[in-house]
């Protein structure tokens, strides 16, 4: 008998906000590289350096990667990759959950309203 992942998570990517009304485009969170500095390490002892910038704030984008999955596994955009691996968990039913929506980003709700759209049209 298969299983039901309550605890998935969906990995952002710049495609992700694709989805966005036109409108609200200018909350769209815009994926930044550090070239320079000093390093920030993940939670895996990964070098983090994808960060997400969204009202003139940073976020960290690769700071919690489980890096026991392939990108594959883990990017929504590759859902034949994602569905191989729940075959292989004998997962029958995953409950995605977005990977940074948990808390505010902007300054003001219609910002963050417009971010959550994307995920709950």
């Amino acid at each position: 008998m298969g299983s039901i992942d309550s605890d998935a998570h969906v990995i952002e990517t710049p495609q992700t906000w694709a989805y966005m009304d036109e409108t609200d485009r200018k909350y769209a969170p815009m994926q930044v590289t550090q070239t320079e500095g000093p390093e920030s390490r993940g939670l895996h002892g990964n070098v983090a350096k994808e960060y997400w910038m969204i009202d003139n704030r940073v976020h960290t984008r690769d700071r919690n990667l489980g890096y026991n999955t392939t990108e594959t596994a883990r990017d929504i955009r590759h859902f034949d990759g994602r569905l191989a691996h729940w075959c292989v968990l004998l997962i029958d039913v995953q409950v995605l959950y977005p990977a940074w929506l948990p808390r505010p980003y902007t300054d003001v709700s219609a910002g963050d309203g417009s971010v959550a759209s994307t995920y709950y049209p």
